[in-house]
């Protein structure tokens, strides 16, 4: 199971001088949430911290790698920009919710786009297709085979 409780806690400002937060805050934000019937029930807890831009861009690559997976099956090749990566990186992170919101935005940006020329266009019959950015927005071109 996984969980965000207390990362609203922990991404709040601190008072003071202080930028960490105050030691404890996210088990009190869990004890909160959790009935202690079920808390009894868990073996462990893990907490973990705000996820860095690297660590935001090696997820991008393995939710790429994943589509691959699916576009191989196509005969379509798909190659993504470091800038693409990046941006991707970027829209796809949320503090509170960290990589969460990623696959949506690879979802929006990518996916679909792709799903369109697969069926109908560039790709139907196979081929690559370049993930990059123009004009500060994703931007999909394709290779026909």
């Amino acid at each position: 199971m996984t969980s965000n409780v207390g990362a609203r806690e922990l991404s709040a400002p601190s008072l003071g001088f202080d930028p960490e937060p105050p030691k404890g805050v996210d088990q009190r934000a869990f004890e909160r949430m959790f009935t202690p019937e079920f808390r009894n029930r868990l073996d462990a807890r893990v907490s973990f911290g705000p996820l860095s831009p690297k660590t935001m861009e090696r997820i991008v690559d393995k939710l790429i790698a994943e589509l691959q997976v699916q576009l191989d099956e196509k005969k379509v090749t798909l190659r993504l920009t470091p800038a693409a990566r990046s941006l991707l990186a970027k829209r796809g992170h949320d503090p509170a919710f960290g990589a969460r919101p990623l696959a949506r935005v690879i979802d929006e940006a990518v996916k679909r786009p792709l799903t369109d020329e697969l069926l109908f266009g560039a790709l139907a019959q196979g081929g690559k297709a370049t993930v990059g950015v123009a004009a500060g927005e994703v931007e999909l071109r394709y290779d026909v085979a």
